[in-house]
């Protein structure tokens, strides 16, 4: 788009900003990561939430990120890809069958409906008539975060996809990670809302405490699927 320019001055600008656009991408990634990685810690095995814990699970997290990027994207990268994909397969499986089977398949049809019904309007709104709060702790975080990885997945994306169709990208990179996380989110959003109609649990006092929302990490639902792990 930019021809010879690119090797100029709006070049170096690109760069420099795609630079910080990761760089703060990452950092949101492994914060939240940490924050959730902790309050599992703790709910598991009771381990006390501290920042210092919070550190050393970043530091730990970027040495693992650091030997998977210098192997390269046929090692590492593959390696961890492949069993991230399994794990997170194996526990929609068992979460699937062990749990309330006909109700998440029903949520997974109406939400699916729900979201192409209010894909428009919802993208459009800006909180003006209330919401903003909402709007953008959420919506809008969500949005920049994802955005922020734009450079690096985009040429990530561009490297894997090298030798590929115009079709098989667009399927392989739009419409089945999208698929996908419709499947997550049906059943493991699915299966926490049952347990709080059912009265098994009750999430919304749990995520209502001033220390949970000020973690932001609590809920499972609150990351999704980043870019980079799609």
């Amino acid at each position: 788009m930019l021809g010879e320019r690119v090797n100029g001055p709006i070049g170096k600008a690109i760069d420099i900003l795609a630079i910080f656009a990761t760089m703060f991408g990452s950092a949101t990634s492994l914060g939240l990561g940490a924050l959730q990685i902790n309050s599992g810690l703790n709910f598991v095995w009771d381990v006390e939430q501290s920042t210092g814990l919070a550190v050393v699970i970043i530091a730990v997290l970027t040495l693992l990120f650091v030997l998977s990027a210098v192997s390269g994207v046929g090692k590492g990268v593959q390696f961890l890809s492949n069993f991230n994909m399994l794990v997170a397969v194996a526990l929609l499986l068992f979460i699937l069958v062990v749990g309330p089977t006909v109700f998440i398949l029903g949520t997974l049809v109406s939400a699916t409906g729900d979201y192409f019904g209010g894909l428009v309007s919802r993208s459009f709104q800006t909180g003006v008539f209330g919401g903003s709060e909402w709007l953008g702790s959420w919506t809008i975080f969500y949005w920049v975060w994802w955005i922020s990885w734009t450079p690096f997945v985009g040429t990530f994306l561009a490297r894997i996809s090298k030798g590929r169709t115009i079709r098989e990208f667009v399927v392989g990179v739009l419409l089945i990670p999208s698929g996908v996380s419709f499947v997550w989110f049906a059943i493991l959003g699915g299966s926490a809302i049952n347990l709080q109609l059912g009265g098994d649990a009750n999430l919304i006092d749990s995520v209502a405490k001033p220390e949970v929302a000020s973690s932001r990490c609590s809920s499972s639902s609150r990351s999704p699927p980043s870019p980079q792990s799609s």
